[in-house]
């Protein structure tokens, strides 16, 4: 496998787990209980993190940062995250995930 579908599955795998809420986004939740808020990990920021606005995601000013937390959800944060573009990444997204073991018929 190269580097651009090695990279490519590790994306979809990720972003399926994400989706799924089994794996999060790098960060904490701070504050207390009338205020919570959703600090992003150095690791996790990037490029496309800057433009995310709250009124974009639905954000809610009671949970601060919650935006910032589902913002590192969506296609685009997670191509950015692993070297690919958003459309390599929807294609690989819209194809069928191999199951283990099975035989293929001719």
């Amino acid at each position: 496998m190269d580097d651009t579908a090695d990279r490519l599955a590790q994306a979809v795998a990720c972003y399926r787990a994400r989706r799924d809420r089994t794996e999060h986004p790098k960060g904490e939740f701070v504050g207390s209980r009338r205020v919570l808020a959703w600090k992003i990990d150095p690791s996790e920021r990037q490029t496309c993190c800057a433009g995310a606005k709250p009124s974009d995601l639905g954000g809610n000013q009671k949970f601060i940062g919650h935006w910032l937390n589902k913002h590192c959800r969506s296609i685009e944060h997670v191509a950015n995250l692993f070297g690919v573009t958003a459309d390599e990444f929807r294609a690989a997204l819209k194809e069928k995930p191999a199951v283990a073991g099975q035989l293929k018929l001719f």
